[in-house]
């Protein structure tokens, strides 16, 4: 009977040791996934992070591409106005020669 109590004792102390483990065990499978999901949840604000620089990249080279057209358009209008006042100007010359030459 002191055989079985002492076995009995034995068998709940390896029992309570199996339990602690078990409960160790759990806790760091806990500890472990909420590494991953930290990890995780960090790779993906750096994603998101580099998707919205890119973002802003693009919209600032759209920015300066659309300027750049309007700046082109620009120097061609300058550029046809110019040539219609040469233009206007060879004529008033020719026209300024012609009456100099009438004049004499």
């Amino acid at each position: 009977d002191k055989e079985a109590a002492e076995l009995e004792k034995k068998f709940q102390e390896e029992k309570e040791k199996h339990q602690q483990a078990a409960k160790q065990f759990e806790a760091e499978k806990v500890a472990r996934e909420a590494a991953q999901l930290d990890l995780q949840m960090k790779i993906q604000a750096l994603h998101k992070t580099r998707e919205d620089k890119e973002k802003e990249m693009q919209r600032k080279m759209s920015e300066k591409k659309q300027e750049a057209e309007e700046m082109s358009e620009q120097l061609k209008t300058t550029e046809r106005t110019a040539q219609q006042l040469e233009s206007e100007v060879t004529t008033l010359k020719e026209q300024l020669r012609k009456e100099r030459n009438e004049a004499q």
